[in-house]
């Protein structure tokens, strides 16, 4: 999949390179926002989703790319904890990616 990170791009607050978080919502089924959680390790990769949520409407999706294998069942707890839908979960080639619906 090809995220166009063009308009919009930014960090997450108090961030760093691997919590990059850009608007990718530039038509088809794409996710609103991305955050590549790559090289980061438990919590963190909940932690940075969880702020990333915060700034998305109801109905908005986040795309999530973590390298920890830990995150598979992090983000169904998460999920279940939030009352988010997780529509997604796949991994490739070592990279496991995620995509959350906030409701």
């Amino acid at each position: 999949m090809l995220i166009f990170c063009v308009a919009n791009r930014g960090r997450v607050p108090g961030g760093n390179a691997h919590e990059t978080v850009c608007d990718s919502n530039q038509g088809g089924d794409m996710a609103t926002e991305t955050l590549d959680a790559k090289g980061l390790n438990c919590p963190m990769p909940i932690m940075k989703a969880k702020k990333a949520m915060k700034g998305l409407s109801a109905g908005d999706t986040l795309e999530i790319e973590a390298t920890d294998p830990g995150a598979v069942k992090d983000f169904e707890a998460f999920c279940r904890a939030t009352g988010n839908d997780l529509l997604e979960s796949d991994e490739d080639g070592g990279v496991f990616r995620f995509v959350l619906k906030k409701n």
